[in-house]
């Protein structure tokens, strides 16, 4: 595809309220999905920290 015929369809497309929508909307889920990742990922970590701790106690 040439550059200027996909620049229009860009232009063209970024005068729709639906591809406006669609981009917030996939911009929340991104940002939600990387909270939950770090949220998930904290929790796990701190699992492991406390896990591994009561193992060491344990094995003492």
């Amino acid at each position: 595809m040439s550059l200027p015929l996909g620049s229009a369809l860009l232009h063209r497309f970024l005068h729709r309220s639906r591809y406006v929508n669609f981009c917030q909307s996939t911009r929340a889920i991104g940002t939600y999905a990387t909270l939950t990742g770090l949220m998930g990922l904290t929790v796990g970590y701190g699992y492991g920290i406390g896990h591994r701790s009561r193992y060491a106690i344990a094995k003492h």
